[in-house]
This record gives structure tokens, sequence and C-alpha cells, in this order.
């Protein structure tokens, strides 16, 4: 159980993608940046790296948090995750634009993040009750 959500995670897969906008290392990143902006997200920087013989690594670093694509041209697949706290970014948004331009099929899950109740918060707090008795 969730005692206090510090944010949302999404992992994204895309798969069946072309290869070569998958290994397309400049495109991708301004892709990233471009639809992190569109999803209201405070871009601070990102860092990019292309791998030989493919693969395309971007990381684009949020006030919110973190976005990121790590790509396998050679499978047609792109592992895409974002971290975002608080409300302020369109995460569907974000998701949308990507697989606009990358194309291929998007599967998704969703994960709340943050600070979970464990049975030694549970014990902590009926102490901490038994000793103002």
């Amino acid at each position: 159980m969730l005692k206090q959500k510090l944010g949302d995670h999404i992992i994204c897969e895309l798969t069946h993608c072309s290869f070569d906008i998958l290994n397309d290392k400049d495109f991708l990143s301004k892709l990233l940046v471009d639809s992190a902006i569109k999803g209201n997200a405070g871009v601070l920087g990102h860092l990019e790296h292309k791998f030989t013989p493919q693969g395309v690594t971007v990381i684009v670093l949020l006030a919110e948090s973190h976005l990121t694509i790590h790509t396998f041209p050679e499978l047609n697949y792109a592992a895409i995750d974002i971290f975002s706290c608080g409300n302020t970014i369109n995460t569907d948004l974000i998701f949308e634009e990507i697989s606009k331009h990358v194309g291929g099929e998007m599967y998704v899950s969703r994960k709340n993040r943050g600070i979970h109740y464990t049975w030694s918060i549970y014990f902590n707090k009926l102490i901490n009750k038994l000793k103002l008795l």
C-alpha cells in the first residue's frame, strides 16, 4: 500500500519500428526534447549516445525527473521510460508524440512511485500508540 505518492513511472515498449528511425540519434534527441516540451515538462538538458554498430540512448533531464529512450534497431524495438514528480506533465501527450513519429506498436505500463507502508511502519505506529497509554 502506498503511503505517500511521489511520482508516476511510465514504461513504454515500442515494437515493429523502423530500423532507420531507431538508429538516428539526432532525430530521436530532438523528438524527445520536443515531445517533453509539448507535454509541459521542464527540460533542463539532454544527453545522447550512438552505439556501434547500431542503437541509440537519449536521456532528457526534466525539472520533474527524466525521460529516456533506449533503442535496439536490429530488433525494431525501443524502450521508453518517464518518471515525473508532481502532476504538471502530460505524459499521455509525450508518448503520443513519440509514437506518432517513431511508429510501431506501443505497450504502456504505469506505476505510482513513492513510500510504501510496511509492517515495520505499522509496528512502530502501534508501539508509539502504546507508549501514550
